[in-house]
C-alpha cells in the first residue's frame, strides 16, 4: 500500500482518553492503525504510557509523541506543535483531530492534509456561551485549515451536511467512516458483580448516562424526566458519569424536582471502570439537545450489552437504528425522555446479545482503522 511509504502524523488534542470522545477516538484509532500494521506518529499533550518526549523524537521513527503538558499555556502549547511540525518529511500525511493546533502545523496548506471533523467548534463554543469574539476567532482557525483539506472524515451523514451546509465544503471531499469500540474491552459481564465492584445498589434498576456536565448534553431535561416516573418507581436510581461546570445547577434540578436520593452524580470514573458501569445498569440514555455528531458512548454501551436509548439529535440515530428503530426517542423534551425510561424500566428494549452481536460485526476499531486508512491511501495516492 502507498500509505506505508508515507508517514502519518495524527495530531490530537490529549493522549488520556478520559478526557472526552475526541480524546478516546485518537487513541483508538491510533491503535487501530498499528493493529493492522500502518505506522503512524501521534501528537498530542500529556503523559500516557508508551509517549516519548518531544525533544528525544528523530522526526522519522513512529511513535506517540508528547507535546508537553495539557496545562501549559496555549502560546507554549502552539509553540510545541510547530516545533513538532518541523521535524515531521513533507512528504507524509497529517490527519488533524483539532482545529486550533492544526492551525500551527508549519506549511500546512503544501501538505497533505485529513481533517477529522469532529464537530463545529466554533458554534459548540456559542452554545456554551463563549463571547462572540472568541466564536468568530474560532470559526476563523476552522475556516483557515479546512482550506487546506484534501479529504475530511466525518463520523455521520449529520455532521457531513454541517460540514457542506455550514463551511460550504465540497460534498466530493467529504467521507462517512463511524467511529468504533473496543470489543475487546467493553464486553458483557455479570450485572451483579458489577454493580458490587463499584459499589451500586444490587436489586435497583438502574439508568446510567455518561456524559460531560455541559449545556448541550440535556442532562437537566433527563433528571426531570427522571423525576415525573419516581411515583411508580421509587426504586430506581439514575447515575449519572462524568463532569462539568453545570454539577450543582443539576443537583439543584434533582433537589427540586424530589428526586436527590435517586439521582447519583459519580465525577470521574476511571477509564478502566467504565465498561463496569455499563454492565451494572440496566440501560443507558444519551439525552443530548443540539451538536452531537456520533456518540461513541452509544457503542461502548452496546458492547457491554447494554441497550442505550438516543434522542434524535445529528448523529445519534444513524448509531442505533439498524439495531432497533425503537431506540429513537421521539424527542428531546421532558416527555420524549419520562416515555423512552419508561419503556426501559418495563423491560421493553433489545437483548444484551443482541446489542453485543450489532456491536461485533459493525464497530469493530480495527475495521474501522482500515475504512480510515483507505481514505488516507486516497489522498496519497
Amino acid at each position: 500500500m502507498m500509505i506505508c511509504e508515507h508517514p502519518v502524523i495524527e495530531v490530537g488534542m490529549h493522549f488520556d482518553a478520559a478526557q472526552g470522545g475526541v480524546d478516546r477516538y485518537f487513541q483508538r484509532l491510533t491503535e487501530g492503525l498499528r493493529t493492522n500494521g500502518q505506522p503512524c506518529t501521534a501528537f498530542a499533550f500529556g503523559s500516557a504510557p508508551g509517549t516519548i518526549p518531544l525533544e528525544k523524537w528523530d522526526g522519522s521513527t513512529p511513535a506517540s509523541v508528547c507535546l508537553g503538558a495539557m496545562s501549559d499555556p496555549l502560546i507554549h502549547r502552539l509553540k510545541a506543535i510547530r516545533t513538532a511540525g518541523q521535524k515531521v518529511r513533507p512528504n507524509g500525511l497529517v490527519a488533524s483531530h483539532f482545529s486550533l493546533y492544526a492551525a500551527a502545523i508549519p506549511h500546512l496548506q503544501q501538505r497533505r492534509h485529513v481533517v477529522h471533523f469532529h464537530g463545529p467548534w466554533a458554534d459548540e463554543s456559542a452554545r456554551e456561551g463563549q463571547s462572540r469574539v472568541a466564536v468568530m476567532a474560532k470559526r476563523w482557525i476552522e475556516n483557515r485549515v479546512y482550506r487546506s483539506a484534501d479529504r475530511f472524515i466525518v463520523l455521520s451523514s449529520a455532521f457531513r451536511n454541517v460540514l457542506s451546509k455550514d463551511y460550504r465544503i465540497p460534498a466530493e471531499k467529504i467521507r462517512i467512516v463511524p467511529g468504533g469500540v473496543e470489543t475487546e474491552r467493553f464486553i458483557p459481564r455479570d450485572k451483579r458483580e458489577a454493580r458490587r465492584r463499584l459499589g451500586w445498589p444490587e436489586k435497583a434498576p438502574i439508568v446510567l448516562c455518561v456524559r460531560r456536565l455541559t449545556n448541550r448534553m440535556g442532562l437537566a431535561s433527563l433528571i426531570e424526566a427522571f423525576a415525573m416516573l419516581r411515583p411508580d418507581h421509587p426504586e430506581a436510581r439514575l447515575f449519572i458519569i462524568g463532569k462539568g461546570r453545570l454539577e450543582a445547577e443539576l443537583r439543584q434540578t434533582a433537589s427540586r424536582t424530589g428526586c436527590s436520593e435517586s439521582v447519583m452524580f459519580t465525577g470521574f470514573l476511571p477509564d478502566d471502570e467504565l465498561p463496569f458501569a455499563y454492565a451494572a445498569a440496566d440501560f443507558s440514555i444519551v439525552p443530548s439537545e443540539s451538536l452531537e455528531g456520533f456518540g461513541l458512548t452509544t457503542l461502548e454501551s452496546l458492547g457491554c450489552g447494554t441497550p442505550v436509548l438516543v434522542t434524535p439529535v445529528g448523529g445519534l440515530p444513524e448509531t442505533v437504528r439498524e439495531l432497533d428503530s425503537s431506540l429513537v426517542l421521539e424527542g428531546k423534551d421532558v416527555a420524549a425522555l419520562a416515555q423512552g425510561i419508561r419503556r426501559g424500566l418495563a423491560g421493553e428494549l433489545p437483548s444484551r446479545a443482541a446489542c453485543r452481536d450489532y456491536v461485533e460485526c459493525r464497530f469493530d476499531w480495527r475495521t474501522i482503522a482500515r475504512r480510515v486508512a483507505d481514505v488516507y491511501e486516497e489522498v496519497l495516492s
